[in-house]
């Protein structure tokens, strides 16, 4: 949530007479939120906004410009991990009859990028062994390999660096399957990058205000910790993972 702490105060500057309200959600609730039209706004990583673009109208304002993506255009990935000594994972088309863990299989980055990128080296959904979801406690993505009861993770990108920056899980350990060349920011991921999360408007809220937030959002400073926003991006690469593996508004 402190992420998007310092929203509040410059909306509620740049929009006199409104008081704006930050709530934090599960993407279930945040689906019915939006469904019911409960709300004026909401953030949402690109494949969840896709979906309610789709399914409710839902319209982006404005994308975010993070300090560890790319760009903001090039932001969302996943990086598919197994153990360094399995020689017989280096490639994506040999996860096919794998065991794969992830932590939701709600996330855009953390699982529907993976499955996508499988899916183009030839292994559908229906050709992996098993696929669980472990939840939030992220080192469990990190811990059930290395216990060996699975045999790759899905990480969504960045997080796979901060899980082994400790002595717990030695970065040696582990292998990135088919890592791309690794950019600026040091994250490596198995597949191509997506364009990063949607400020977006509802199908009825109002115009007018949807044009105050907007201006707001584009003219707000970077924050503490280097988080901006900037216009929106084009979102036609994240509907083709989803069109692709049948998932979200194509399931």
């Amino acid at each position: 949530l402190h992420t998007w702490d310092f929203l509040v105060p410059t909306l509620e500057q740049a929009l006199p007479g409104y008081r704006v309200r930050l709530q934090t959600l599960d993407v279930a609730s945040l689906r019915r939120v939006v469904a019911h039209a409960q709300a004026d706004f909401f953030i949402a990583n690109s494949g969840f906004f896709v979906e309610m673009e789709s399914k409710y109208g839902a319209t982006a304002l404005a994308t975010v410009d993070a300090p560890r993506a790319k760009s903001p255009q090039q932001a969302l990935g996943s990086a598919i991990v197994s153990l360094a000594a399995r020689g017989d994972l280096t490639t994506l088309a040999a996860v096919k009859g794998k065991r794969v863990i992830a932590v939701s299989e709600e996330l855009f980055g953390g699982y529907q990028v993976a499955i996508h990128a499988l899916h183009k080296a030839g292994v559908a959904r229906d050709d992996l062994a098993s696929v669980r979801f472990v939840g939030y406690d992220t080192d469990r993505l990190l811990s059930e390999l290395a216990s060996g009861r699975a045999d790759v993770a899905i990480i969504r990108r960045c997080l796979f660096e901060k899980l082994t920056a400790t002595p717990r899980f030695p970065r040696g350990l582990f292998r990135v399957i088919e890592e791309q060349p690794p950019d600026r920011t040091g994250c490596v991921v198995s597949t191509p990058l997506y364009p990063d999360w949607a400020f977006a408007r509802l199908k009825d809220t109002s115009p007018e205000l949807a044009r105050q937030v907007a201006l707001a959002l584009l003219a707000m400073p970077s924050s503490g910790e280097g988080y901006a926003w900037t216009v929106p991006m084009n979102y036609d690469s994240v509907h083709e993972v989803l069109r692709t593996v049948e998932i979200g508004p194509y399931e």
